[in-house]
């Protein structure tokens, strides 16, 4: 099986905000790491590596991104974010580049 990790290490002015850690698996990406630092919980970093960055992972083959929660204040940003509940904690986000430019993410 092709399995992959994908690090993203956000900077914004050259100060550490987040980290994101995604598996590939075949055709999924399953999210390991999603963290940002307090200062920079604002939706933003998610924003740009789940929607503006979403051609780059569909150009790996990645069709859709998995994670697991069960801390509502996670939840709600999943939501936010585009995710959506699947089974019991997991949350599933469709990669489609084209609807994501016209919905203007």
């Amino acid at each position: 099986t092709k399995q992959n990790d994908l690090i993203y290490f956000v900077l914004k002015n050259p100060i550490p905000a987040g980290l994101v850690i995604i598996r590939q698996k075949e055709n999924h990406g399953e999210i390991i790491l999603d963290y940002a630092l307090k200062d920079y919980r604002d939706f933003k970093i998610g924003g740009f590596i789940f929607n503006k960055n979403a051609k780059a992972l569909t150009d790996l083959g990645i069709k859709y991104l998995t994670i697991e929660s069960k801390v509502p204040s996670h939840i709600r940003y999943l939501h936010q974010v585009g995710f959506s509940e699947s089974q019991g904690d997991k949350f599933i986000k469709e990669l489609n580049p084209k609807i994501i430019r016209e919905k203007g993410f």
